[in-house]
């Protein structure tokens, strides 16, 4: 089992993290687990999107005040033998790739033992990899020496659920992403159909692409009074510049506060942009959303739930019809899986 392991020491890019509440003394899984944080220490405010909603619902199961929290960025961490046997809930991201033994996408310990066989999946999922591709082979070493197995885990689509169960790790539900759970049918029932007066809008820095990202934001002001732009991502400005003809973008800044607070003082709006979980957040306040999808994320959350996506490389023939048209959000959640994965915490 120490082969696999191996992989994840090598080139590791030290971050010294002190955590801020008594750390736990107890071994096992019993007692209050320890957060992996996908918020912390990320340049990437879609991470305290999805902790947002992870702790809203972690809540319903956990004092959150007295839990301990690590960091999942930064390469590895410097935690001590306290943590090793206590269960670690890794609070959904896309902490899971097909090469983790080149691609470090969990800050592990020096020790990495300390998180053997204790870190149980909240609605995480798979990095950017094509419907059939599996795992290479360190990478299943590294996830059945890391995972846990005497839990349920919960992956964000049926595409992470399936590249799990092919490599033996059968203890898995897709439950969709957390940030969706409160999306019922009845609350999607009351989200408006119809176009409204502004909208807000996102672009991605690391999946950029002038030509159709240009497209819909000169699309969007034909459409609409004011078009808002929420940057998400460090470069989600110098990325705009790049653009010719773009002018005239309100800037919508300072992470998720920011988002905050446009959200709750501009009411006659729609969202229509790349950013994923902007797009859900918007949802969740009753705001008429388009995401557009970019990558495998939207497409295989999409595929399972019903998500209101539109493919960037069909903006041309799609868009107009998306904005104008009444929209029916037919979101479908998997509320079967998402009580198993919650009760099995209520039996312990």
């Amino acid at each position: 089992m120490q082969k696999g392991l191996k992989y994840l020491r090598q080139s590791a890019v030290y971050l010294k993290y002190e955590c801020s509440t008594p750390r736990d003394t107890g071994s096992g899984h019993g007692g209050d687990p320890i957060l992996l944080d996908t918020g912390m220490l990320s340049w990437n405010a879609g991470d305290d999107i999805i902790m947002h909603y992870a702790n809203k619902q972690l809540s319903r199961l956990f004092n959150l005040e007295h839990i301990r929290r690590i960091p999942v960025h930064g390469g590895r961490v410097d935690v001590g033998p306290d943590v090793q046997g206590r269960l670690k809930i890794l609070c959904g991201t896309n902490a899971l790739n097909t090469h983790m033994n080149r691609h470090h996408s969990i800050a592990l310990p020096g020790h990495v033992n300390y998180y053997r066989n204790s870190v149980l999946l909240l609605a995480v999922g798979l990095a950017d990899a094509a419907e059939g591709t599996g795992f290479n082979a360190p990478t299943r070493r590294i996830l059945r020496n890391l995972l846990a197995g005497d839990h349920i885990h919960s992956v964000r689509d049926g595409h992470t659920e399936k590249a799990l169960k092919d490599i033996g790790i059968t203890n898995v539900l897709n439950t969709s992403c957390v940030t969706m759970w409160d999306l019922t049918e009845q609350f999607c029932a009351s989200i408006p159909r119809k176009k409204h007066t502004d909208v807000l809008t996102s672009i991605t820095d690391y999946n950029f692409d002038p030509t159709m990202d240009g497209y819909m934001l000169r699309n969007l002001q034909k459409h609409y009074r004011t078009v808002y732009l929420w940057v998400q991502g460090t470069q989600d400005e110098d990325r705009l510049r790049l653009l010719p003809h773009i002018g005239g973008i309100e800037l919508i800044r300072t992470g998720l506060p920011g988002l905050r607070e446009f959200v709750a003082t501009h009411k006659d709006i729609d969202y229509f942009g790349t950013r994923l979980h902007c797009g859900i957040y918007c949802l969740n306040h009753r705001i008429r959303s388009r995401i557009v999808s970019i990558d495998n994320r939207a497409a295989d959350i999409a595929k399972d739930t019903g998500l209101p996506i539109a493919m960037r490389a069909d903006l041309k023939d799609s868009m107009d019809d998306f904005i104008e048209q009444e929209t029916t959000f037919g979101i479908h959640i998997p509320d079967q899986a998402i009580h198993d994965w919650k009760m099995q915490f209520a039996a312990e």
